[in-house]
């Protein structure tokens, strides 16, 4: 048998533009089946004309597809950006060998251009963003302005749009059309943009002219100007920073948005302040912190604000050494700087060689204390024990202050550091003081038994009212005996009016245990007597007299 086959079917057409009439050879022309699957492609027709030969007899349909500034199509002319439901287009039917025409005539895309203006007249501003969003304020893209202000969005299908500008300079930005936008703003409260297809809508923004913030820095001591001087105004409402240096006359100039601000400065080797004249802080890493709310107000509007002036202080350091109290020999670890507040501000790293310097610090007492690595008790400078480190270890102002001046270096701080003695290297350590006036107290006797109630030591305090007991790994109670009239205690802080836990007045297990080895200090604030008084009954003797004990 034979067959003969025909041509089949075809669908012809082109795809030209709306404005001109001309062709259009970029993109292609997709051929689909009645089901919405893709059966050809034509990729760049020449002049926009097309061909799809060779087809059955059935129900199609066409898509245009990339085509540059225009909006593709299904046909018959309905919108098919990117992608679409090919079935809800209008069926192309062919029926035995003929051939059918349809023509795509696409619209052109629709444009936003204009300019970035500095108001009231200025010029363009170069290199400002321009943002776009959809009407419901999801972001689109973006554009920056070109020498002359200019920007320009394309490609846009009709419908409304929003912008904003976001610039790094000193203007305002703004929200289509006028509204503040700065530091932000919803977008969704600017003014809608509407776009044609074929059409270019011209939006311009005009952006005022941030406030101005002026001083100048000098150094408090000498007088003299300081150049190179950071200097930085917060806002007291929103985040907004802006900063500027000092120059060669010691002058800066801030340029910020209209609002209330802190302003500080910092430079290295002076010490941080707020205007005016309001210390910043340091962190336990030294790092400057000079929180804004501490700062006096500065309030930025259309007239520049000046005479916001600094005079900083030279900064201070301290240097010394950690080493061991018999040898000498330098010891690995740290040496923390604290101030009065009790918060450390600094710490300095020793190394093998125990040698430290703590830099940057301002003029001010400061208290020192140790951390190290190879089993040394702690200790507060100078010489007190400091297990732990403080608060747990010692009270740091019951150490002895140092005294940072203003571009001097301190020198010969020298922490020397003792182990316990004994093969477990562990013990007690701590100081005792007089509860009223904090002064040491020497020449007290530290007695302390085990937790079945046996004497295990006895040691007593140097004349800084410190002392150091070497005791294995295990719990102890620790009491006080001493000679000088104060009423004795078992720790922590419990009344042994009369005599002592050592001779029998009172029981040591009155008291806390204290676990070895230990991660704070034992200390005791002992009382002296306030009051000796009779009690009308008195026999001759002592024991109608009582002791009062606050």
């Amino acid at each position: 048998a034979h067959f003969s086959l025909g041509p089949g079917a075809a669908i012809t057409g082109s795809v030209t533009e709306t404005t001109t009439g001309l062709g259009l050879n970029h993109g292609s022309v997709r051929l689909w089946n009645a089901q919405g699957q893709m059966l050809r492609v034509i990729d760049q027709p020449a002049n926009g004309a097309f061909v799809f030969s060779g087809l059955a007899p059935g129900s199609y349909h066409l898509t245009t597809y990339g085509h540059p500034g225009h909006r593709d199509e299904l046909f018959a002319d309905l919108p098919c950006e990117g992608s679409c439901t090919v079935t809800a287009g209008t069926p192309i039917v062919l029926a035995g060998s003929g051939s059918v025409q349809r023509n795509f005539v696409l619209d052109r895309l629709g444009t936003i251009s204009g300019f970035v203006f500095a108001e009231p007249s200025g010029p363009g501003l170069s290199s400002w963003q321009v943002l776009l969003y959809s009407e419901t304020g999801s972001f689109l893209t973006s554009d920056y302005t070109g020498n002359d202000g200019s920007f320009q969005f394309s490609g846009l299908a009709a419908g409304q749009y929003r912008l904003r500008t976001q610039g790094d300079g000193p203007y305002l930005d703004e929200l289509h059309a006028n509204q503040p936008c700065e530091p932000s703003c919803t977008v969704t409260a600017g003014s809608p943009v509407t776009v044609a297809l074929g059409g270019t809508t011209t939006v311009n923004f005009h952006l005022a002219p941030f406030s101005q913030i002026r001083g100048t820095v000098r150094n408090q001591v000498t007088g003299a100007v300081l150049s190179g001087v950071y200097v930085q105004a917060a806002s007291l409402a929103n985040s907004t920073r802006r900063s500027a240096y000092s120059v060669a006359d010691g002058t800066y100039q801030l340029a910020v948005p209209p609002g209330t601000y802190a302003v500080y400065a910092s430079r290295s080797g002076f010490a941080a302040e707020l205007w005016q004249e309001i210390p910043c802080s340091l962190s336990s890493f030294g790092d400057v912190f000079c929180d804004p709310d501490l700062g006096t107000p500065v309030v930025a509007g259309a007239v520049p604000v000046t005479g916001v002036n600094f005079t900083l202080t030279a900064t201070g350091s301290l240097s010394g050494t950690l080493t061991d109290h018999d040898t000498g020999a330098g010891i690995d670890g740290y040496v923390e700087v604290w101030n009065t507040n009790g918060s450390e501000v600094d710490s300095a790293y020793t190394g093998s060689s125990g040698v430290f310097t703590l830099s940057g610090l301002p003029p001010g007492t400061y208290y020192l204390t140790s951390s190290n690595f190879d089993g040394y008790i702690d200790e507060l400078w100078s010489d007190l024990p400091c297990l732990g480190g403080p608060p747990a270890g010692c009270k740091i102002r019951r150490g002895t202050p140092v005294v940072v001046e203003s571009g001097v270096t301190t020198r010969n701080l020298h922490l020397r550091l003792e182990r316990f003695a004994g093969p477990t290297n562990t013990g007690l350590a701590g100081q005792v003081v007089d509860g009223l006036t904090g002064q040491p107290l020497p020449a007290v006797t530290i007695d302390v038994w085990d937790d079945f109630g046996s004497f295990r030591g006895t040691t007593v305090t140097s004349a800084n009212g410190s002392y150091r007991l070497a005791l294995s790994s295990g719990q102890y109670f620790v009491a006080t005996d001493n000679g000088l009239g104060y009423v004795n205690q078992v720790w922590p802080a419990v009344p042994c009016p009369g005599g002592s836990a050592y001779d029998g007045t009172c029981n040591p297990n009155l008291g806390t245990l204290v676990t070895i080895p230990a991660t704070g200090g034992v200390d005791f604030e002992l009382m002296p007597p306030t009051a000796i008084f009779a009690d009308g009954f008195e026999s001759g003797g002592w024991s109608a007299w009582s002791v009062v004990v606050p």
